[in-house]
């Protein structure tokens, strides 16, 4: 008897635990980064006449599961991409570097959010970022040797993430979403500033504010909505 009733409850308790467990909503977004980083790469290519940097918008892709009355997790992943020239002249000769840069960051945390209409959702959350950092470097020179083929180099470093978001539901299934947050960390870059001269090491910051715009899918009507057109369609 005893075994039957362990049985029973341990099947209510996962049943339970299924029914509030379920992925919430997905969506892609993109944002824009600023990381305060003006000087990461300038400090690498002294003395400078001229630099330049380029940064691009992110693209990004989440998922929210929802655990318990508001409260969920997230995971998410973006792509950054900049690109750094600088170009320094000296007598006889011309140098230009090049540095494309791409960072990963893969974001997962804890997540509350609160329903304060049928469509309007506001939420805040907080978490680990694990960013994946590749840099492209390439040096031009004009005027004498020294040009360098492009090298990668690439590393992992982590950080926290402090975010507020709202969504504006325009149908039961598609929405809209503000999406604000803080990232944290930084990272290390061993280069020599000149051939043969010793390694030095700079710490280049990856705190920043970083704001965007996001297309939301909520998974859970989505799938509502299949099962009532499914069993509309039964005789």
């Amino acid at each position: 008897m005893k075994k039957i009733l362990i049985i029973l409850l341990f099947a209510m308790s996962t049943e339970f635990a299924m029914a509030q467990v379920q992925v919430s909503r997905v969506g892609v977004g993109l944002s824009s980064w600023g990381r305060g980083s003006g000087d990461e790469f300038s400090s690498m290519f002294q003395p400078l006449n001229s630099t330049n940097r380029s940064s691009s918008l992110i693209p990004s892709l989440f998922a929210t599961v929802d655990l318990f009355q508001g409260l969920g997790v997230e995971g998410r992943v973006a792509i950054a991409n900049s690109t750094f020239t600088g170009e320094s002249v000296f007598p006889g000769f011309t140098l230009t570097e090049e540095i494309k840069q791409r960072i990963v960051p893969l974001s997962f945390g804890a997540v509350y959010q609160k329903g304060l209409s049928d469509e309007f959702t506001v939420g805040a959350g907080l978490g680990i970022n694990t960013y994946y950092i590749q840099n492209e470097v390439s040096r031009t020179v004009v005027g004498a040797q020294g040009s360098v083929n492009p090298t990668v180099f690439s590393g992992r470093t982590t950080g926290a993430y402090f975010k507020a978001d709202a969504e504006y539901m325009f149908s039961e299934i598609f929405g809209v979403g503000l999406d604000m947050r803080y990232n944290t960390g930084n990272y290390n870059v061993n280069f020599r500033p000149e051939p043969g001269a010793p390694i030095q090491t700079t710490t280049n910051a990856l705190a920043g504010f970083e704001i965007g715009l996001s297309l939301r899918v909520k998974v859970a009507n989505l799938f509502k909505k299949s099962n009532s057109d499914n069993e509309g369609d039964e005789i």
